[in-house]
């Protein structure tokens, strides 16, 4: 029920968002007392500059959340855990929707 909501919440404050809505990621950019740079800062507002999937476990075949952390990394693996806790296949369409529409495959 939690899960869906969240979804629910999700794909409505964002599901009709564009990318040219959203900053690039700069690459070059620090934040003050960051070691990371903005790409993967947790303080970071932007979204990355290229589709990356996530990597494969090399046990199970699965993929597996990479550090350091991205926001596209962080979306991917939100879906592919909320598909495994059940969450409602429409939800998750649109979810995975938007983040094709922000990220087309290259």
């Amino acid at each position: 029920m939690f899960l869906n909501g969240y979804i629910a919440n999700f794909n409505a404050d964002f599901g009709s968002t564009t990318r040219s809505q959203y900053r690039i990621c700069d690459p070059n950019a620090k934040f003050p007392g960051d070691p990371v740079t903005e790409p993967f800062s947790t303080r970071r507002f932007c979204i990355d500059t290229k589709r990356i999937p996530l990597p494969l476990n090399s046990s199970t075949g699965e993929p597996t959340l990479a550090y350091p952390l991205t926001t596209l990394g962080l979306l991917q693996w939100g879906l592919v855990q909320s598909t495994k806790l059940g969450a409602e296949p429409k939800r998750l369409k649109a979810y995975s929707d938007w983040i094709d529409k922000i990220w087309p495959a290259n």
